[in-house]
């Protein structure tokens, strides 16, 4: 029994020399803490917006303990920075080191924040098209298109996001987040994007050929997804009322039906020696063309002689090929089997082929054999 009640007074001796040795740490390292060196560091007065001159009134120093949390380029005096451009916004009470401050010789202004490799441009908004006119410079943007595009001879309206996660350097004129009593209920037209420089001509087609919109981004995203596009049809249907069908889906099936077609075609047709033996039976049947008769007289300078008649046959008015020769009063022309509706032109002779003296004279017989004399 009194072992047993020695136990808890053991614990209690314990614990309360771990309570007491606690306390006396607690004590000094309050004391040395007392001892520690301080340092002057300058500190903003009030918030101090981006691309600002810096000037005396909107900074303070103050004491505080040197320790490792401090930055290593912290401002201790305010003649380092005074006349000097904010890089950046800094709210009041944060220390300000160098990082946040322009290289010495920066003008105040937008060109502040156009780093090397990046340009500012200008475009227009509406309520509509620039977030309720709640965008501010230094948040950051996705810029999306409304245009209209032809495809396959028709005209598509489309959206599409051209740029993501760019910042805005600024809201009409201003050029800060701080908001006066001047200019807090003006609207602003337009904003100042930073764009990469290979970027400008796209943002300048964009917003030529179509209308621009604004969508604000959270500044702790940086991710940066496949650009999305969106088509007309995707959102209101086709002309045929059938909703949430690409045109680009219509236009492959109706290849493919017409594929199908010419395939089913070509197997009845058969083989390719085959279509070409119908494409030559559906051929057009050449042009007959009439036969052509010439007649020759051949006279001669004695009394007693009589003039001969010779009728030449060729195969056509254009043709040199003789096809018969006969002679008598009148030509055994075969019978034409059609009427020509031009005029024929007259046939060239070999006059060599005859014995033709100085009057021989040549004529053309191109009248139609009267059925008498058949």
């Amino acid at each position: 029994m009194k072992s047993k009640a020695l136990v808890p007074l053991v614990v209690g001796l314990v614990v309360g020399v771990i309570a007491i040795k606690y306390t006396m740490d607690t004590v000094n390292a309050a004391k040395g803490a007392k001892n520690t060196d301080m340092v002057s560091v300058v500190m903003a007065r009030s918030d101090i917006p981006s691309t600002v001159q810096i000037t005396p009134d909107v900074l303070v120093v103050q004491e505080t303990p040197k320790t490792p949390l401090l930055a290593m380029d912290a401002v201790t005096t305010p003649d380092e920075i005074i006349n000097r451009v904010a890089l950046k916004s800094i709210p009041q009470g944060v220390p300000i080191t160098m990082s946040m401050i322009a290289p010495e010789g920066t003008l105040p202004g937008l060109i502040v924040r156009v780093k090397e490799g990046f340009r500012a441009v200008g475009v227009k908004i509406t309520e509509s098209s620039g977030v309720g006119y709640l965008i501010h410079p230094g948040d950051w943007v996705d810029v999306i298109v409304v245009m209209d595009v032809k495809r396959r001879a028709k005209s598509e309206t489309i959206s599409r996001v051209i740029l993501q996660r760019v910042q805005v350097g600024a809201v009409g004129q201003l050029l800060n987040e701080r908001h006066t009593e001047e200019n807090g209920n003006r609207v602003a037209q337009t904003v100042t994007l930073i764009v990469k420089e290979e970027d400008v001509p796209k943002l300048h087609l964009a917003q030529s050929r179509g209308r621009i919109t604004l969508a604000m981004r959270g500044a702790e995203d940086l991710a940066l997804n496949n650009p999305a596009e969106t088509t007309g049809s995707e959102v209101f249907g086709n002309d045929e009322g059938e909703e949430n069908k690409p045109q680009d889906q219509q236009a492959d099936s109706a290849m493919a039906n017409m594929l199908a077609q010419f395939n089913a075609m070509k197997n009845q047709l058969g083989n390719t020696d085959q279509t070409d033996a119908k494409a030559q039976e559906i051929k057009e049947p050449e042009a007959q063309h009439e036969p052509k008769t010439v007649t020759i007289i051949n006279g001669s300078t004695k009394e007693d002689s009589e003039p001969s008649i010779v009728h030449v046959t060729y195969r056509d008015e254009n043709s040199m090929e003789v096809i018969e020769v006969s002679e008598g009063d009148r030509p055994s022309t075969p019978r034409r089997r059609r009427r020509s509706s031009r005029r024929a032109r007259p046939p060239v002779v070999d006059r060599a082929s005859y014995d033709v003296d100085e009057d021989e004279t040549i004529q053309e017989n191109n009248s139609e054999p009267s059925e008498d004399s058949e």
